[in-house]
C-alpha cells in the first residue's frame, strides 16, 4: 500500500524488493512467530538509510530492528513510533485500511510486512511467499547459530 502524496515514495521499488529478498527467511520467522504468539499481524522492519541508497545492491546487508505487532496493537505502535521520531507519515486514515488487510491475509502462505526508512512507512503484504512463514520459522530454528546476531536486534525492541 503506497502512501499518497509523497514524492519519496516512489523511491521504495529501488530497495524494497532487494530487502526482502535478502531477510526473506527472518520475516517468514517473525511473521509466523508472531502468529502462533499473538494471531493475525504485521511484520515491522525498520531499515537504516544504507538500504536505501542508491549504491544499495540486493546482496548489500543492511542494518534493521524487527519486530511483531499484532493487528489490534497496530494503531497504537504506530502512534509511539510517531512520537519517538521514528515514523514521521503516516495517516490515521490508514491504519483502518491495514487492519482489514491484516484480517484477511492467510499467515499459511502470507505475511504482512511495513518497512519503515527515514520515517516513511511502506506497507506490503507478501502474497503467496516463495518459502511459507511456517518453513522460514523451521529453516531459522534449525539454523540458529545463524541468526542469532538479526534475532538478538529484533528482540531488543
Amino acid at each position: 500500500m503506497r502512501l499518497k502524496d509523497s514524492v519519496w515514495q516512489g523511491n521504495f521499488g529501488y530497495w524494497q524488493t532487494g530487502y526482502i529478498h535478502t531477510n526473506l527467511l527472518m520475516i517468514g520467522y517473525l511473521a509466523w512467530s508472531g502468529f502462533l504468539q499473538f494471531g493475525r499481524g504485521f511484520v515491522v522492519c525498520t531499515v537504516d538509510a544504507a538500504a536505501i541508497a542508491t549504491s544499495a545492491t540486493p546482496l548489500t546487508l543492511s542494518p534493521f530492528t524487527a519486530q511483531f505487532i499484532p493487528a489490534a496493537q497496530l494503531s497504537t505502535a504506530l502512534s509511539l513510533a510517531s512520537m519517538t521520531g521514528t515514523l514521521s507519515a503516516c495517516q490515521p486514515t490508514e491504519i483502518p485500511a491495514l487492519q482489514k488487510q491484516a484480517n484477511d491475509y492467510d499467515p499459511n502462505r502470507d505475511a504482512m510486512i511495513l518497512l519503515i526508512a527515514n520515517g516513511r512507512m511502506e506497507a506490503s503484504l507478501l502474497h503467496n511467499m516463495a518459502i511459507a512463514p511456517q518453513a522460514c520459522y523451521q529453516q531459522v530454528r534449525d539454523r540458529w547459530e545463524e541468526f542469532q546476531p538479526c534475532l538478538m536486534s529484533s528482540q531488543e525492541l
